[in-house]
């Protein structure tokens, strides 16, 4: 895998590379499937051990992983694809093995767990999911060092959409009889309502970066990559596959939803002050029916009150989302961020692929010289 391509890998844009991910996808995944294939194999013997052996497979996978991302072997590469998918399930049907004549039920989930894992780290690994979401991280980071501007920005027209709902009475009966897990479902529509907008605006905006993106704009994009300064000029956009065009609908969707999830807990925050300071306890019983019931968590805190505040900022963080996407004063304000990450994975894929059609394997090698 030459510099540029584990550079894909690396941003969560596998699919990206000229072969999508697909012939490596398993070989990516051998850490992780060699870890808990070890782990399963060996911890039944090994019970009093198991800290000092879950410490030695964890050393070993992250060792793994990088000999895999380094190594141009790639027999030996395939090998260790193998072995691993091997001790995987070799770990399976040991688990029913250990669990002697009769096999007991927590056997069988163990091992029902473990294949439903396998497809799941499949479709992570090949799309990229576990760098998306550290770079989610780092963008959550970011987003609450500057959630001062943020929130600043974002409440004035948040408030004045949800600050009516948040003195009815319906609302806090509703609330109030609401589940945490039911309320979650209702968090998770909203997240994938965000989503689907998100669909929705991808393909509308990459052909508006491939038709704004100039030359010298692609040539600066590739600055910080493996590809600066290895070329002066780069091709036009190619069309993406539909593989692409979801790893893409990741990156937006991961940027906003992180951007959304900062300003949904500075929202949820401000309703749990308003609540504390203007609402009392026989307000809320009023508008509840019942004795406010405290928080197991934080006792000073009633459950509807908590439970209110979640889903008027769950709303509000959805609202803020496709607002940013749709309306064009949130859009100047809070887009940007989002198009300049699109518009960097795109720019330097023009350059790659530039690269690549020059001469297969030499620009291959060209790209690992740029690289280096």
């Amino acid at each position: 895998m030459s510099q540029v391509e584990r550079w894909f890998v690396r941003q969560g844009l596998p699919t990206l590379r000229l072969d999508d991910g697909r012939r490596d996808t398993l070989a990516r995944m051998a850490p992780v499937l060699a870890f808990v294939g070890v782990t399963g194999l060996l911890e039944r013997p090994l019970q009093n051990m198991v800290i000092v052996l879950y410490c030695v497979a964890a050393a070993g996978a992250f060792a793994l992983r990088y000999w895999i991302g380094v190594t141009r072997r790639s027999v030996a590469v395939r090998w260790t694809r193998f072995a691993s998918v091997c001790l995987y399930w070799a770990s399976a049907i040991g688990m029913v093995e250990f669990s002697g004549p009769e096999v007991t039920v927590s056997a069988v989930g163990s091992v029902v767990i473990l294949g439903t894992f396998f497809p799941v780290a499949y479709l992570a690994t090949a799309y990229g999911l576990v760098p998306l979401a550290g770079r989610a991280l780092l963008h959550v980071v970011r987003d609450v060092r500057d959630s001062v501007q943020l929130q600043a920005r974002s409440l004035p027209l948040l408030l004045f959409l949800t600050l009516f709902f948040f003195f009815t009475g319906e609302l806090w009966q509703l609330a109030d009889r609401l589940s945490w897990w039911r309320e979650s479902v209702v968090i998770g529509i909203f997240a994938t309502v965000t989503v689907c907008a998100s669909a929705a605006r991808l393909r509308e905006e990459i052909q508006q970066i491939e038709q704004r993106l100039s030359i010298p704009e692609m040539l600066s994009a590739c600055r910080g990559t493996p590809l600066e300064g290895a070329l002066d000029e780069c091709a036009a956009a190619v069309p993406l596959t539909r593989r692409q065009s979801f790893n893409l609908l990741l990156l937006l969707a991961g940027r906003q939803l992180t951007q959304a999830a900062v300003v949904g807990v500075g929202m949820f925050l401000f309703f749990v002050s308003i609540g504390l300071v203007l609402i009392d306890p026989a307000t809320m019983q009023q508008w509840i029916g019942s004795p406010p019931n405290p928080s197991n968590l934080i006792p000073v805190l009633p459950v509807a009150l908590l439970r209110v505040s979640l889903l008027l900022a769950g709303f509000a963080s959805m609202y803020f989302a496709i607002s940013t996407m749709t309306d064009p004063h949130y859009r100047k304000e809070f887009f940007p961020p989002v198009i300049r990450e699109l518009e960097r994975a795109l720019a330097v894929r023009a350059a790659y692929l530039t690269l690549m059609g020059r001469g297969g394997r030499s620009a291959t090698g060209h790209a690992r010289q740029a690289g280096s």
